[in-house]
């Protein structure tokens, strides 16, 4: 009997076939002087505004650090407590006057604060994982409420559908004037063609979730494509 021919199984190129990685985003952007990258598409509004760029005091949290506003009157820091397989924060703001501090914030994530200059606001970097963060206001003369910043319908008329829904990483930059704060983005698109943008705001702090208070200073876009 003569023997049977062997034949190779026919290959699926798609099987095998593994696309290169995407390149991280770099988050050191959110910090820099100049935020937009070599190659990326500038995005301007249609009425271009500025802001003033004031250094103010900062704080990471968890942490044995305090973090004091400008006037003296009030300052910041946080309490943490293991829960099960958990540790929990509590940031926490003292004002001069009061008998004791108060919860402004529960959480199991890291955050940053930031003082405004005229130490009437404090604007925290809320960093909730997998790319995403948040910002927060809080306004020292209605500590109660803790206010997210709302920026999505802002971002609406600039960036499309499938950018808005991938994770964002928004972050408190500096405070401007009186209760102006600028807020950075960075986030790259989930699906296809997975392009990296990123968005400035300058946020009226006293309403932070009101759309008429978040205007787009810049934007861009940068295909992934791009070197």
């Amino acid at each position: 009997m003569m023997p049977v021919p062997t034949v190779p199984a026919p290959t699926d190129s798609s099987r095998t076939l593994r696309l290169p990685p995407l390149p991280d985003i770099d988050f050191s952007r959110l910090e820099g002087d100049e935020f937009i990258p070599p190659g990326a598409t500038v995005i301007w509004p249609d009425a271009k505004i500025s802001a003033t760029l004031h250094l103010t005091p900062k704080g990471k949290y968890p942490s044995a650090n305090e973090s004091v506003a400008r006037d003296g009157n009030a300052v910041v820091g946080s309490r943490s407590e293991q829960l099960g397989d958990h540790l929990r924060h509590w940031l926490r703001l003292y004002r001069r006057g009061e008998e004791q501090a108060r919860n402004i914030l529960y959480t199991e994530h890291s955050l940053e604060t930031l003082w405004s200059q005229d130490s009437r606001g404090l604007a925290i970097s809320h960093f909730l994982g997998k790319n995403n963060a948040e910002v927060l206001i809080v306004r020292i003369r209605t500590p109660g409420e803790t206010k997210r910043v709302e920026t999505r319908d802002s971002l609406s008329r600039y960036f499309s559908e499938a950018q808005l829904e991938s994770p964002r990483f928004e972050k408190a930059f500096r405070w401007s004037d009186g209760p102006l704060l600028v807020v950075r983005g960075i986030g790259r698109q989930s699906s296809e063609p997975h392009d990296l943008f990123g968005y400035e705001l300058l946020v009226d702090s006293e309403h932070p979730d009101d759309p008429g208070s978040v205007r787009l200073i810049r934007g861009y876009v940068k295909a992934a494509s791009a070197k």
